[in-house]
């Protein structure tokens, strides 16, 4: 079984200068430790912006991850 199927999932979504970058069904832990770390890494070096997680709802959920805080 997918722990995907039985855990919430998110959606990181970014822009580049090569255009959108969308990482769909997400769990908590792949935001937190390895995407959602090398998407703030581009922000802070001015490579990413707009840079957002979402619920499965479509809401942002952004602050709820202390990679981005």
């Amino acid at each position: 079984m997918d722990l995907r199927d039985i855990n919430p999932t998110f959606t990181l979504r970014y822009i580049t200068d090569a255009g959108a970058v969308v990482k769909r069904r997400l769990l908590r832990r792949e935001v937190s430790v390895l995407e959602g770390p090398t998407a703030n890494s581009l922000g802070d070096a001015g490579k990413a912006w707009d840079i957002a997680v979402l619920d499965d709802n479509g809401t942002d959920v952004t602050s709820q991850f202390t990679c981005f805080t």
